[in-house]
């Protein structure tokens, strides 16, 4: 887990933040609660073959490979999500394919 000075330099150096400056812990806690409730869309995105792949890693040390996926906005449906999150990672289009 990230540990955060008390006042990190950055909240003593820039006006528009100097008020927080003692709640650092709560709003990074805030943030953590937020973080883990909403929920996540991705795509699995395969070569035509059908036989490789597509993976990706997250920045953090410890983070492992996954498929293109991020965070679903408020009212947005999953499949625009999933579609977005791939654009944005990989700059690739996609289109939903449903199997019945």
């Amino acid at each position: 887990m990230l540990v955060c000075s008390p006042h990190p330099p950055v909240f003593e150096h820039v006006p528009l933040l100097r008020r927080y400056a003692g709640h650092v812990d709560t709003i990074f806690q805030k943030f953590l609660d937020y973080k883990f409730k909403v929920p996540v869309c991705g795509a699995a995105i395969l070569s035509p073959g059908m036989d490789k792949c597509l993976l990706v890693k997250g920045w953090s040390s410890g983070a492992g490979w996954s498929f293109p996926r991020g965070k679903i906005n408020q009212g947005e449906d999953m499949d625009k999500c999933a579609i977005r999150e791939v654009r944005l990672q990989q700059r690739h289009s996609c289109l939903l394919r449903q199997e019945r």
